[in-house]
């Protein structure tokens, strides 16, 4: 189920004109996509799980300022919810982030 959620978020990404990267190192990890919001950097996950809040190579990617990614999307089957610098959304809100807004959610 993760690789058709993983597809179905990635064309509705596409489709609201996000390009989209990937970071993939070796002993790290990859993350799902790199997107452009406002002019920052945000690393996005797709996690398909209920474990969707264990996500080591999204940590790391944080970690280190080097990489200039500012924070994480989780798409997830919880609700909305913020911890630090990661946002968790359900994953049908993929469709509503817009690539204009520098923090692509409502305040929380």
């Amino acid at each position: 189920m993760g690789s058709i959620l993983e597809n179905a978020c990635a064309q509705m990404l596409t489709a609201a004109g996000f390009k989209l990267r990937y970071f993939d190192k070796k002993n790290r990890g990859e993350v799902d996509f790199l997107i452009e919001c406002g002019g920052d950097v945000a690393a996005v996950e797709i996690r398909p799980g209920g474990d969707y809040k264990r996500h080591a190579a999204l940590d790391y990617v944080l970690s280190e300022e080097s990489f200039g990614v500012s924070r994480g999307i989780v798409f997830c089957g919880g609700n909305v919810e913020q911890e630090g610098k990661i946002l968790y959304l359900p994953w049908y809100l993929a469709m509503f982030l817009d690539r204009k807004d520098s923090y692509p959610v409502m305040d929380l």
